[in-house]
């Protein structure tokens, strides 16, 4: 499993439309913006599994 993440922001996705958008949470501007068709994908990078449609902080 890769490395947990150094950058303090949250990650708000949606498997519907198959997108994860993370945001910086200091400046609120968007870090990066993952596609993804993969529960797994999604799990693995919020870390504690699914947070659809949520904000979370890492």
């Amino acid at each position: 499993m890769d490395s947990p993440t150094t950058r303090k922001g949250w990650i708000e996705d949606a498997i519907s439309s198959n997108h994860m958008t993370v945001y910086d949470f200091n400046s609120f501007s968007e870090i990066e913006h993952i596609s993804t068709t993969s529960f797994t994908d999604v799990k693995r990078a919020c870390q504690i599994g699914l947070c659809r449609n949520a904000q979370q902080v890492f």
